[in-house]
């Protein structure tokens, strides 16, 4: 592999509890729709547990299980997805605000991170920290 390849992340799994995995579903549908986010694909795996990957209209990048009965609690994960503009980032935020999640970042520059780092930050009913972010100025769609 040459020096210019680059590495991407194909997709992300987590694990939903059974009994609030149509709600999670729909709230992450719901706030990452203002980015192109729809349900792709959906099947029972072979324990009979319902799979759903959702994503962009080439390819699911984030598949939700429905927990086994007796599973460990997951540890929260931190999803971070790329905007095209700053107006994506405050819809992401705005829609979650309205489904009840718990606000980690209100829509804003970070230049800690770097001077263009336009985010914002929310906690999922199952503690996950999900991150929509444009890395560009906003004239650099």
């Amino acid at each position: 592999m040459s020096s210019s390849s680059m590495v991407g992340l194909d997709h992300l799994g987590i694990e939903v509890p059974a009994d609030s995995f149509d709600k999670v579903l729909k709230t992450y549908l719901t706030i990452l729709g203002p980015l192109g986010v729809e349900e792709r694909y959906r099947v029972a795996n072979s324990d009979k547990r319902t799979v759903v990957g959702i994503g962009l209209a080439t390819k699911p990048f984030l598949w939700l299980t429905e927990s086994k009965a007796d599973a460990v609690d997951p540890r929260p994960a931190h999803i971070a997805i790329t905007a095209d503009t700053r107006a994506q980032v405050d819809e992401f935020h705005k829609l979650a605000m309205e489904q009840g999640l718990k606000c980690n970042g209100t829509p804003g520059l970070r230049e800690h991170y770097h001077p263009n780092y336009y985010g914002a930050f929310v906690i999922d009913q199952m503690g996950n920290n999900l991150e929509v972010v444009k890395h560009l100025p906003e004239e650099a769609a």
